[in-house]
Formats: structure tokens, C-alpha cells, sequence
């Protein structure tokens, strides 16, 4: 018997500076780019936040442009 929790995909969040860390770049740039909505991003509650695979496949497509 499977438990359901098993079967769901789980999204890693990351705060602004883990995402800047992790792209190499300024925090300020990120909030740049939120602003104009450049990069894909979540608000949970009041709190800025980027979903790690939607950023991943975002820097895909930036790559092929």
C-alpha cells in the first residue's frame, strides 16, 4: 500500500538570496527583475518566492533566445 504523500512531486522554494546565490547574481538585480517580471516567482503570503524548477526550465529558454 502506497502512501499518497509518496506520489507527490515535491517543489523546492528558495528566498531571494538562495536564488541570487544560486543564479550568481545581485539580490537587488532578482528584485529587478521581479518587478518587471522578468523571472517566474511565487508569494507565499507576504513572502517572495521562486520555485526551483520553474526557474530552472526559465533558464532554458533564456539560453536558446
Amino acid at each position: 500500500m502506497s502512501h499518497p504523500s509518496n506520489n507527490r512531486v515535491t517543489h523546492q522554494l528558495m528566498t531571494p538570496p538562495q536564488l541570487a546565490d544560486y543564479l550568481q547574481i545581485k539580490v537587488s538585480t532578482l528584485y529587478v527583475w521581479v518587478s518587471k517580471r522578468l523571472i517566474p516567482f511565487r508569494k507565499v503570503g507576504h513572502l517572495l518566492r521562486f520555485d526551483l524548477h520553474e526557474i530552472d526550465e526559465w533558464t532554458k529558454t533564456k539560453k536558446n533566445a
